[in-house]
């Protein structure tokens, strides 16, 4: 399971950021303000897994593991919430992540 600084640092602070900065311009409020803890990361450079540190430290992690592993995850995670017998599964793509 993914908390939610962990899916904003896996998604990339950067898409965070514009997203918010557009929302915040859109709608002329404060709701949509980027944070300041973004900003800050923005400023440094630090997006997220592929920059190496976000939120979290990433270096000297191999980051398409990390990835591969957090997909496997949620395949998992959604093929428990399946209702039995509601689809036949087949060789997909998912499928494939396993062997790595």
């Amino acid at each position: 399971m993914l908390g939610l600084l962990e899916f904003i640092d896996l998604g990339g602070l950067d898409i965070l950021y514009y997203a918010d900065k557009f929302l915040s311009s859109a709608f002329k409020g404060e709701r949509f303000k980027v944070p300041r803890l973004i900003e800050d990361k923005m400023k440094r450079e630090e997006t997220g897994p592929r920059t190496g540190k976000g939120i979290y430290d990433y270096r000297g992690k191999n980051v398409d593991l990390l990835f591969r592993r957090k997909h496997r995850e949620l395949i998992e995670l959604l093929r428990k919430m399946e209702p039995p017998g509601s689809r036949p599964r087949t060789r997909s793509g998912s499928e494939k992540l396993r062997k790595n």
